[in-house]
């Protein structure tokens, strides 16, 4: 799978945010800067003019 290297490189914190995001019923005390760097570490996260956030996932790229 070409998923696999990629998780390899996530710190343990990383881990623990991706659980609890894809659990059932997912958690509901995820704290938004734990996303933040969950995301950015595997891509690329940017805030925009207005507040948002610019995240780039491979070919993928969401505001």
């Amino acid at each position: 799978m070409s998923d696999t290297p990629k998780a390899m490189h996530l710190s343990n914190h990383h881990r623990e945010t991706l659980r609890s995001i894809l659990q059932h019923p997912s958690g509901h005390n995820i704290e938004w800067k734990a996303v933040l760097s969950l995301l950015s570490a595997v891509g690329s996260v940017d805030e925009t003019s207005e507040g948002r956030f610019r995240v780039v996932l491979g070919d993928e790229e969401q505001v």
